[in-house]
């Protein structure tokens, strides 16, 4: 459940408006302010919505072969 709430959270932070775009998935988020800031569309926040999410699914991402 908690890991469910910090998904949400993550979904929430990229979904912040950067000059007039919705959806910026910014480069951090102030920790005081909860602002978006650096540079918008950054892959790493994109990435970090889809590692949350199957992670909480419980599907892994990577397969290691022995």
């Amino acid at each position: 459940e908690l890991a469910r709430r910090y998904l949400e959270d993550i979904h929430q932070a990229n979904a912040l408006e950067m000059n007039d775009s919705p959806w910026s998935f910014p480069e951090y988020i102030h920790g005081e302010k909860l602002e978006p800031g650096g540079k918008q569309f950054q892959g790493w926040s994109a990435a970090g919505a889809l590692i949350a999410h199957y992670a909480t699914e419980g599907v892994p991402l990577f397969r290691i072969k022995n």
